[in-house]
């Protein structure tokens, strides 16, 4: 089962970005590391030389050509290779008057989708949009449309709900967090409050879960922060290694964070704004710095249907460990 417990409301306040105030290192913090695919990488990584060149020519050969919603071009991708992909959106960069376009990488899964710019994009190899066959079919067949019999026309619901679901999520949000020591790329979108959803990326504290739009923002709140460990009850302990029980309706903020960071890393995740109904158990890693989040699932705490799990998810930076 595909449910999840536990959305928080995107219209619920937290603390913002007070730039008066000076930026505070914190001691002992290790430099983030990416994590892209299973693949470790530092931050400060910059984009091979190579690949630098390439599309400097390119763009320069190029250069006037107009790429509207739909198209399709070739992007240069990892490894230098050219991908073909589909412009799905175009936005200006936030405080800038740059423009990106959001794309789909042909015969990649929608999870490798992200924001690039122009110069990244063979404009020799752009193509407007095109009618599909489907389009096409549907425009000509509008009217007259034949009835059909139940088992059709459910199935044919179930296809339209997960277009609407494809539709209404198919631009990333937040394309990185920054949790802890790592720096994870998002897979998919997440319903993040309005006030955050703008920015690119965001910094989430290790422990409690809030989450900022700045470094400033996230190293003054580390000063405050006196969590070092999920809310709770702990019921599990093997070395490093803990388990958390966290009631929704008790300690509602941190539950709603949990669910909207879990969301980045879920396509197909039924959202409720209500976590009071679930139960959440949080693994924990533990070091000499506090307990670091891996994953969690979540129950109902009555559920209908006698469904054991609603939802779970092991983060990234953790998968494929045993």
């Amino acid at each position: 089962d595909t449910r999840c417990g536990g959305m928080g409301s995107g219209s619920r306040g937290r603390d913002g970005v007070d730039d008066s105030e000076e930026a505070m290192e914190v001691e002992g913090e290790e430099a983030p590391e990416t994590f892209q695919n299973g693949v470790g990488k530092n931050r400060s990584g910059s984009i091979e030389t190579g690949m630098h060149r390439v599309i400097k020519a390119v763009a320069t050969s190029s250069a006037g050509k107009k790429i509207e919603r739909g198209s399709t071009v070739n992007c240069l991708w990892r490894n230098d290779h050219w991908n073909k992909c589909e412009v799905v959106d175009i936005r200006t960069k936030p405080g800038t008057e740059i423009s990106e376009y959001y794309v789909h990488y042909d015969g990649f899964n929608r999870r490798l989708d992200e924001w690039v710019e122009k110069e990244r994009f063979d404009l020799t190899t752009l193509k407007p949009k095109m009618l599909t066959r489907e389009e096409k079919e549907r425009a000509r067949k509008r009217d007259g449309k034949k009835r059909k019999n139940p088992t059709e026309e459910l199935k044919e619901e179930k296809v339209s709900d997960d277009k609407e679901h494809e539709e209404a999520t198919k631009v990333k949000n937040i394309q990185t967090i920054i949790l802890g020591k790592w720096a994870i790329d998002s897979w998919y979108y997440s319903p993040f409050p309005s006030e955050y959803s703008s920015y690119s990326t965001l910094m989430i504290c290790d422990y409690c879960l809030r989450f900022f739009r700045s470094d400033e923002g996230i190293l003054r709140h580390m000063k405050r922060c006196r969590m070092r460990h999920p809310p709770g009850d702990e019921i599990y302990r093997n070395d490093n290694i803990a388990m958390f029980e966290v009631d929704g309706a008790v300690d509602k903020m941190y539950c709603q964070n949990l669910c909207y960071i879990a969301k980045l890393f879920l396509d197909h995740k039924t959202l409720f704004y209500d976590v009071d109904p679930f139960w959440f158990y949080v693994m924990c890693e533990i070091d000499d710095k506090g307990y670091h989040v891996v994953g969690y699932f979540s129950k109902e705490k009555a559920s209908e249907e006698n469904y054991n799990v609603a939802c779970i998810l092991t983060l990234p930076p953790y998968q494929r460990k045993g």
